[in-house]
């Protein structure tokens, strides 16, 4: 079986030139920083490759390797490739090496430069501020950030509180967060003592993420003290379980919400005087690993804490490469982030378009250039979580103007929205970015976006506060007031009073004299007894009398009762004078 001779003379070509041309200290968003490079802190280092006289062949290869003080941020494989996208070979990433490798692309290649970029973590202090780098299996001395050595974090000294963020990369599953703090600072500013603590912090987990329940993930350790500056031994964690008392008597108690984005944490017992602290705990992404280009925060208030404190961080790229820009030109390069609750709706990978416009230096014409003449704007597409090199280079002094409509989205996503953009150049920060091209440099242009879902609530206040205030205040006067006065009082006067005056007058004079009193009885108790319960008795008189065969006496009063005796006197009267009469005519006859 041949092997193709690309793989078989894979080697490293002395001949290719490795510069260093910048190593300085950054944020974990890659903008410069000022002063001394200490432990844990980032560093990026800028360097220039260039292959023109070593007639590089396919296979070649050329590598960094770092001091033992440093390591890289991110691992993986990038591809080394031009700014019209044409690759030349890859390089591969590891903790403490980067080896690049070209493609059958290089054949026949004879000016062939470029330049890259790596992001490195300072793992521990150094002793001198020369740093051995290894090139092409050289030993290269590098000078470190601020001309000063590596600092150690590891000397003791009081922590103010503190809240400190994790350094992710593209293998990161979780986000350990923490809460530094000292013994002597925390009593003194709130008012305690050693003996008995009592601290409570509430820690809100920001968009993207929630707490890791796991109890034996939230542990309190001694992080320093001032006789043992390199001290980190864990106390207790949040199951109850004490692994050492030599640093105080310490109980950790965690209450989450339902969310799992807010923590209630309270400590209690006694600690130790110069001793340094750190409570340590855990967020998981919300869709179960760390998002490219997304902004994670986190905030905490309480004991010994002015206010709230805010942290931030993300994962881009931490290395980029490419062919070097012709002499008198230059280019410029976007990291892409998002931010906001609705970031983790994005989908992987998701691209914006930005708008790039240019303005050539003195009146000159694109005519007067050698090189390819873009449009104007040229539209440049820009990936989430990457940092995206220009596709074009332009001649220096070219102004350039950048603009980003967040509408392009690609994919398209109904279920968020976006905010203004926010472009950062050097110390510059604006809703666009504009600055001026550089001979042979690449400008750094970091923009990031708000994102935000779609609000939810809106149709509910829209729909509820309408129908309560018209369907209940409407029907309760419309449909108590009126049937009540109109069921109650009309009926119960008309019902009782008018039947019982006439059933009970009636039927003893109905006999014999029907014509006679049927003038007199009548009118009077139909005048007075119907009036007098249609004023206040009409519920209750009648309903309690129904049952007796008097109920009309009570109503008509002394008056009727003497009026009533008269008239059956007088009917009496009459029967006894007609029989009377009677009589004698039978007798006459």
């Amino acid at each position: 079986m041949t092997v193709p001779a690309t793989r078989a003379i894979a080697a490293i070509n002395e001949n290719i030139e490795i510069t260093i041309t910048s190593f300085k200290k950054i944020n974990d968003r890659n903008e410069p920083q000022d002063g001394q490079l200490y432990q844990y802190d980032l560093a990026q280092l800028d360097f220039k490759w260039d292959a023109s006289n070593a007639d590089p062949k396919p296979g070649d290869q050329f590598s960094i390797e770092f001091p033992p003080e440093l390591k890289m941020k991110d691992s993986g494989t990038f591809p080394l490739q031009a700014s019209d996208g044409k690759k030349y070979g890859e390089c591969l990433v590891e903790d403490t090496k980067i080896t690049c490798t070209f493609n059958d692309n290089i054949a026949g290649k004879t000016d062939i430069k470029g330049s890259g970029n790596a992001v490195v973590s300072a793992e521990k202090a150094s002793e001198s501020n020369q740093l051995d780098f290894t090139i092409n299996g050289k030993k290269t001395a590098v000078t470190a950030p601020d001309d000063k050595p590596i600092g150690s974090r590891d000397g003791y000294e009081e922590w103010q509180t503190d809240k400190w963020a994790p350094k992710l990369n593209a293998n990161s599953t979780e986000l350990n967060w923490q809460i530094a703090f000292n013994a002597d600072v925390i009593t003194r500013e709130s008012g305690q003592n050693l003996d008995n603590v009592d601290l409570t912090f509430i820690d809100k987990a920001g968009p993207g993420q929630v707490f890791v329940e796991t109890d034996s993930k939230w542990f309190i350790k001694a992080a320093q003290s001032a006789d043992n500056p390199d001290l980190h031994e864990p106390i207790t964690d949040a199951s109850g379980e004490q692994f050492t008392q030599d640093y105080g008597d310490l109980k950790l108690t965690v209450t989450l919400n339902d969310a799992k984005t807010e923590a209630t944490i309270n400590i209690k017992g006694s600690m130790k005087s110069g001793i340094n602290y750190s409570l340590i705990y855990h967020t998981q992404p919300s869709n179960g690993k760390i998002s490219k280009g997304f902004v994670y925060k986190n905030s905490v208030s309480g004991t010994g804490i002015q206010g709230t404190l805010t942290k931030k961080t993300s994962y881009i790229e931490a290395f980029t490469i490419g062919i070097e820009l012709k002499d008198g030109f230059g280019n410029f390069d976007i990291a892409k982030r998002i931010e906001g609750p609705g970031s983790g709706h994005l989908a992987e990978g998701t691209k914006f378009d930005v708008a790039v416009a240019w303005s050539l230096p003195d009146g000159k014409k694109p005519e007067d250039y050698d090189w390819e003449i873009p449009d104007n704007p040229m539209i440049l597409p820009i990936t989430v979580g990457e940092t995206t090199v220009s596709t074009v280079q332009f001649p220096v002094g070219t102004k350039i103007t950048l603009i980003e409509d967040p509408n392009t989205a690609n994919p398209k996503n109904e279920s968020v929205t976006f905010g203004t953009p926010t472009f950062t150049v050097g110390e510059s920060t604006g809703e666009t970015a504009e600055f001026v091209i550089e001979n042979k440099s690449t400008k750094k242009v970091n923009l990031t976006n708000q994102v935000d879902t779609v609000p939810e609530p809106t149709p509910e206040p829209s729909e509820e506060p309408t129908p309560e205030p018209s369907e209940e205040p409407t029907p309760e006067p419309s449909e108590e007031p009126t049937p009540e006065p109109s069921e109650e009082p009309t009926p119960e006067p008309s019902e009782e009073p008018t039947p019982e005056p006439s059933e009970e007058p009636t039927p003893e004079p109905s006999e014999e004299p029907t014509p006679e009193p049927s003038e007199e009885p009548t009118p009077e108790p139909s005048e007075e007894p119907t009036p007098e319960p249609s004023e206040e008795p009409t519920q209750e008189t009648p309903i309690e009398d129904s049952g007796n065969d008097n109920s009309p006496l009570p109503r008509t009063g002394s008056n009727v009762g003497l009026g009533l005796l008269a008239a059956v006197t007088l009917i009496c009267g009459g029967v006894v004078m007609l029989v009377a009469s009677r009589k004698r005519g039978k007798m006459n006859r």
